[in-house]
């Protein structure tokens, strides 16, 4: 359904239509977004409106080299890690949560298909060219990357209502993620869970 006109600037309206087109998150939260510099500049702010939780969360990370690469979706399930699609929209809300006993590894989702593949092609580019833009976008397809091996990966996620489209990943070819950013650290503490005897012990004896 199109976009009501009355009652709202041209700017509003455009905004409107973006959210529209590209599935974006509820358009009344793109009032908390200072002015943008174009219309890529606005769908960037509103895939990473900062959630409660996100702010909460927010650090300066050390940069760190992983000695390690995080395992597969099938693996991290096998290890007895719950994959679960996070209530949060924003993509910087990528969360590993762990129990004595049980851990979840929450994830955003995003809807990339053949209309909005050009657009996150141009978000990926915008990052990558423009200074201060971050690398948030980047770094959430490089970890959705990260824990695809192979189709159980992309059946198990798609299970999960993580992945809609697996066109995704023909966009994270040789991008890596930031070792600055929250989404390295959530890589870190999972390698680091999944590094326990009993952890390893339990991944073992599934596949038996």
């Amino acid at each position: 359904m199109e976009p009501h006109l009355s009652g709202t600037t041209a700017e509003d309206y455009v905004s409107k239509l973006l959210f529209h087109l590209y599935n974006l998150d509820s358009y009344s939260r793109h009032k908390s977004i200072d002015k943008s510099l174009h219309v890529l500049d606005i769908c960037h702010r509103v895939l990473l409106l900062a959630s409660d939780a996100s702010l909460r969360h927010k650090k300066n990370w050390p940069s760190r080299v992983l000695e390690k690469t995080i395992p597969s979706a099938t693996e991290l399930h096998d290890a007895g890690i719950q994959i679960q699609r996070s209530r949060s929209t924003s993509l910087q809300d990528i969360r590993f949560y762990k129990d004595v006993f049980c851990a979840t590894l929450k994830v955003p989702v995003i809807v990339v298909d053949n209309i909005t593949e050009t657009f996150f092609l141009n978000l990926l580019a915008f990052e990558r060219l423009h200074v201060g833009a971050g690398r948030e976008v980047t770094n959430y397809l490089a970890f959705i990357n990260n824990i695809i091996r192979d189709s159980k990966d992309i059946s198990l996620l798609r299970s999960c209502g993580i992945i809609q489209n697996p066109l995704a990943f023909s966009l994270t070819r040789d991008i890596t993620i930031d070792p600055d950013s929250s989404v390295y650290m959530v890589e870190k503490k999972v390698i680091k869970y999944c590094s326990r005897p009993w952890v390893r012990w339990r991944a073992n004896l599934d596949l038996l």
